[in-house]
């Protein structure tokens, strides 16, 4: 029995019968509020909260008319507000005219029922992303069975939630794991190449996908992406020199300049992305790096050994100060005062969600204190997650060499998590 098992091709059947059971009863979990969702008025089905409406107009509007006016009438129209941007109404379309190739459906039941869909294939990327991460099939699996009844994420997938969110975290998985198998291959690769330019542009795609997908998830890339090529890039350069980066330069280059080309496909302009995402206080390290890392790879490979020699024992600290004098520079010439810029970030680290009373008192934007992360998730799963991320320090201190630095690490680490 115990042979039988073990056998790559059964195991692999077994998780594949797993994997889908639980997408299966998780989704009928899902799909059980749908007969509460008929107007008993109209006997059309409506959404089960308030924004999701907004969507379903704009999906009836252009199932109607084709596309969407150029204003919105319906809102301020003496002051000629636009449409949003993103394309959950257009999927709901291609949704819909899908589904009646099978049966007949209403654009009104498609649009329910959205929220399940995008939810199973958000599934399904999150199980190969954690199993891109931890190289673990089972482990992905254990993960995605927390994910599909942790509460709050339930209620966002649930059949009438069809506001972006679930669309959002099918885009928001989708780039991570494109980034996840992108950073695998630069670790083996030592020479540019069509795959590498390839994966690059994927990314930059799969980062405006998420964008039109849930604006506001995507803000997240532009700090995840950022601070995952610079940790790369500072532990590689100390170890092997600047000198062996050339192919993350470019990945990451290529990535920066193609986002904002993809971006000019789809009504989202350079300008617009740069100042409302790139400049932000959570995307700023973007472009930082865009200018960082070629400054510092140039200044290794053509002048080290042409400055002194103290400047020569410290390239990165060097390259951060030429880069943040040539950004202050820039910045100032051609966006505004860098001292708003540095207050909007004081101001984030302080209060990071704001001051205004709206800001404050919308349910959405309600701070995550630790007793609402207990009352919403449960104790058993967020003190699951606690030990989990005590392992993660110890599996990470691993890799220091020096005893007393590991130990101090760790200790450091347990404080870190503890301090929520």
């Amino acid at each position: 029995v115990i042979d039988f098992f073990s056998q790559q091709k059964v195991q692999n059947i077994i998780l594949i019968i797993l994997f889908l059971s639980i997408i299966i009863w998780t989704s009928s979990i899902r799909l059980s509020n749908v007969p509460l969702l008929k107007d008993s008025t109209t006997g059309k089905y409506i959404p089960l909260a308030l924004d999701p409406f907004y969507f379903l107009r704009l999906a009836e509007t252009i199932n109607s008319e084709g596309s969407l006016p150029e204003y919105d009438l319906m809102r301020y129209p003496s002051l000629k507000v636009g449409f949003s941007q993103e394309i959950l109404p257009q999927a709901i379309i291609f949704l819909y005219k899908g589904a009646n190739i099978f049966g007949e459906y209403s654009l009104q039941q498609i649009d329910i029922l959205s929220p399940v869909v995008f939810y199973i294939l958000g599934m399904i990327l999150f199980f190969l992303l954690i199993w891109s991460l931890t190289s673990n099939k089972w482990l992905a699996f254990l993960s995605s069975g927390f994910l599909a009844v942790i509460p709050p994420y339930l209620y966002r997938t649930m059949a009438g939630f069809s506001d972006h969110e679930a669309i959002g975290m099918f885009a928001f998985f989708f780039t991570l794991l494109v980034l996840s198998l992108s950073l695998k291959y630069l670790e083996k690769l030592k020479k540019i190449n069509w795959q590498l330019i390839l994966l690059s542009l994927i990314l930059a795609f799969s980062t405006i996908f998420s964008l039109l997908s849930w604006g506001g998830i995507a803000k997240f890339l532009f700090m995840i992406i950022p601070l995952s090529f610079l940790l790369i890039w500072l532990i590689e350069s100390k170890n092997k020199g600047s000198n062996s980066l050339l192919p993350h330069l470019i990945f990451y280059l290529i990535w920066v300049v193609f986002t904002l080309i993809f971006g000019e496909f789809f009504s989202y302009s350079s300008i617009i992305l740069i100042k409302g995402y790139l400049l932000s206080t959570s995307g700023i390290l973007t472009l930082f790096l865009a200018i960082f890392f070629p400054i510092n790879y140039f200044f290794e490979k053509y002048f080290l050994k042409k400055v002194n020699k103290k400047l020569q024992q410290y390239p990165l600290l060097t390259s951060g100060v030429i880069t943040l004098f040539l950004g202050t520079i820039f910045f100032s010439i051609f966006v505004g005062n860098l001292g708003d810029l540095l207050s909007q970030i004081g101001g984030r680290l302080l209060q990071p969600f704001g001051a205004g009373r709206v800001g404050l008192t919308v349910a959405e934007n309600a701070q995550p204190y630790l007793i609402d992360w207990f009352s919403q998730i449960g104790k058993v799963v967020v003190w699951i997650f606690y030990l989990g991320m005590l392992f993660l320090g110890f599996d990470i201190s691993k890799g220091i060499k020096k005893k007393k630095e590991k130990r101090f690490f760790f200790a450091s680490w347990i404080i870190l998590i503890s301090s929520l």
